[in-house]
């Protein structure tokens, strides 16, 4: 080729090649139906020919929670760029904007039934029929109980989950693998409040290893009276506010965007939020975006449900304050599962305890191939995944374990 040709040349080459890779980041919407009429959406970052990882968010959270806008923490962003296939997938009435899934007519009453039965078999078999490959799950808090639904091929019979041995053997062939990360095994704290007189919180590390507040308003039986009653759970709204156009507002709009910037930064550092995330791993920008944009109302019901399994240290299926002696235990199936399991947990996290984990999840699943745990240093709930040290802590470590299962 001659000399006056090959600049010409190498620059259509490497605009051609980042616009590929360009439109490769940016993510396709998927939708599948479910059992029940739902129209469920993903966000999908395209490898074709990849192993395709089906991401689920957890409790009261959305597809944000995996890929922040603050791009350097976006988690499917590090898989993508691995070669894997990403399909987060987003339960009945969450998503971000162009990828929400649909809720029900009438009152937000799912439970973790509606979600094992119906939303994660549906966006399995989306992701396995697009692929015509087994599926990797990964799941955040919430979603190690819905996976467990699904592995023991949860139905309802007549309004009630059971199990359906044929089912999950079916389900059991679609999967490659499992990863949960800060799974909702077995809610329970070293230091109880039912003996905060003989053994109470004294230091710091004690009060990290409680959960005083979630405790009591377990046991605060009139907030279960009325919340039984609520239609939804407005949790969404907190996003909607913080989202306001307040810099747009003529000659003080700047002013309120400083002042409202500077209040989330502080109140991300309170002890409040430290059961959520420990703020010194955890980028402001992130918290604040993930209030604007994650937070999802996540219905009365389903949080009725998770009191409960803070009062018994078992998840059942949902009951309203009077559980039923023949109350399904998702838990019984454990022992049951044999695909290969990775157990994440975060070291500082106040929700789901790294020894709910071990004693609920890790030594229960005693069947399962290949089953390891790691245990992420200086980590809470949120920041095990979006963390500052996420990426070598969390990140790697997960995609090496998924690599060799």
């Amino acid at each position: 080729m001659h000399k006056k040709h090959i600049l010409p040349a190498l620059l259509v080459a490497f605009v051609l090649f980042f616009s590929q890779n360009a439109s490769a980041a940016r993510p396709e919407h998927h939708t599948t139906v479910t059992r029940d009429g739902l129209r469920l959406s993903l966000k999908r970052y395209a490898s074709p020919g990849g192993r395709p990882l089906l991401v689920v968010h957890g409790f009261a959270s959305n597809d944000i929670y995996w890929d922040s806008p603050v791009e350097k923490y976006s988690f499917a962003k590090f898989l993508h760029a691995r070669g894997f296939d990403v399909w987060i997938g987003n339960l009945r009435g969450a998503g971000s904007r162009g990828f929400r899934s649909e809720s029900p007519a009438g009152p937000r009453h799912w439970t973790v039934e509606d979600y094992a039965a119906f939303d994660l078999p549906a966006l399995v078999e989306k992701v396995q029929e697009s692929t015509q490959r087994t599926v990797t799950l990964v799941g955040h808090s919430l979603a190690a109980w819905v996976f467990e639904g699904y592995l023991s091929g949860v139905y309802l019979k007549d309004g009630r989950p059971a199990p359906d041995p044929v089912r999950a053997a079916g389900n059991a062939e679609r999967i490659r693998s499992v990863v949960t990360i800060a799974g909702m095994y077995k809610l329970t704290w070293p230091k109880k409040l039912k003996n905060f007189l003989k053994d109470p919180v004294r230091n710091h590390e004690d009060y990290r290893n409680s959960n005083y507040a979630f405790e009591a308003a377990a046991l605060a039986v009139p907030i279960w009276h009325v919340s039984y009653r609520m239609n939804e759970l407005p949790l969404d709204y907190l996003g909607h506010i913080l989202d306001l156009p307040l810099g747009k507002i003529p000659y003080i709009g700047k002013i309120l965007e400083r002042v409202s910037g500077g209040f989330w930064r502080e109140l991300a550092g309170t002890p409040l939020f430290e059961m959520l995330y420990n703020s010194s791993n955890m980028d402001p920008q992130v918290v604040l975006q993930y209030a604007r944009k994650s937070l999802e109302d996540p219905g009365p019901r389903l949080l009725e449900q998770l009191r409960n399994a803070i009062l018994t240290k078992k998840s059942y299926e949902y009951y309203h304050l009077r559980r039923p002696r023949d109350a399904y235990d998702y838990s019984v199936w454990r022992r049951n599962i044999r695909v290969p399991v990775l157990f994440v947990a975060g070291e500082r996290d106040m929700l789901a305890h790294q020894e709910g984990i071990r004693s609920g999840g890790f030594k229960q699943y005693s069947e399962a191939r290949n089953r390891a745990f790691i245990l992420v240093p200086e980590a809470g709930h949120l920041d095990v995944v979006n963390g500052i040290n996420s990426r070598a802590k969390t990140w790697i470590p997960v995609v090496e374990w998924i690599d060799a299962n």
